[in-house]
């Protein structure tokens, strides 16, 4: 079983009544989380290491996770990076690569919470051994958009990404979790190798390579909670619930 956990932004979580109150997860918070796993003995798997895994040509341990992050907040570098290089944890951020080293939307606040990862930025976490992956170009809802859009937004994302990184960019993450079919074939087109999606599991199947499921952490992720988002228990549950989506796109 290997859980993909998706957090976005890693900074103080803002006052309750804020809309995107959800997206943050405290730095002590995320710095427990990731001491769980490495007191726990977890293997934390690159992407890559994931699909080996369900393609059968790699096995993972048992006891393995991935970690993600969506959007490419400037705060990944100031509070993430330097706990997942204490653990020596590799990770995969998607980046939405027309927003890349952007200004802070608001003047009066954090810079890291407001804007996004810079090139300088990018250049050192890759070689420090941190993934990136294309979260589209303009954050758009893939399956919400003309065709043609589509294919711009999984094509231009990709390239920008591939100079500013300096080699492949291979993995995909939805943005809004806004997928089809017609979007799976998109990706596939664009030579993408496997795609994470919203929808909520711990772990997958080699069918489910262009929507992976992941485990979404939030503000209120204790470890308690933290450690029953790693069992059986919400594998169960969540496959019971996501049992009509999942045949929809298997189709």
């Amino acid at each position: 079983m290997t859980a993909i956990l998706t957090y976005h932004h890693v900074a103080p979580v803002p006052p309750v009544g804020n809309e995107r109150r959800g997206l943050y997860v405290a730095p002590d918070f995320f710095a427990a989380q990731m001491a769980w796993l490495a007191r726990r003995g977890y293997h934390v798997a690159t992407l890559d290491e994931v699909r080996a895994d369900l393609l059968g040509s790699e096995r993972l341990p048992r006891k393995s996770v991935a970690i993600t992050f969506d959007d490419g907040w400037a705060d990944n570098y100031a509070h993430a990076f330097p706990v997942l290089q204490q653990y020596g944890f590799p990770a995969t951020i998607f980046i939405t690569a027309g927003k890349i080293g952007d200004s802070p939307a608001d003047a009066g606040a954090s810079p890291s919470t407001q804007r996004h990862l810079n090139p300088a930025e990018i250049a050192e976490m890759a070689a420090a051994g941190i993934e990136f992956g294309s979260h589209t170009r303009e954050h758009v809802r893939l399956a919400e958009v003309a065709p043609e859009q589509c294919e711009r937004e999984l094509v231009e994302s990709k390239r920008i990404l591939e100079q500013v990184v300096g080699g492949p960019i291979g993995w995909l993450s939805y943005p809004h979790g806004s997928f089809s079919r017609e979007v799976i074939q998109a990706a596939i087109r664009a030579r993408y190798v496997g795609a994470v999606s919203t929808i909520r599991d711990n772990r997958a199947t080699y069918a489910q390579l262009y929507f992976l499921p992941r485990v979404m952490i939030m503000p209120d992720t204790t470890l308690l909670r933290f450690r029953y988002y790693l069992s059986p228990w919400y594998h169960w549950i969540h496959a019971f619930k996501n049992r009509r989506r999942w045949g929809m796109y298997r189709k």
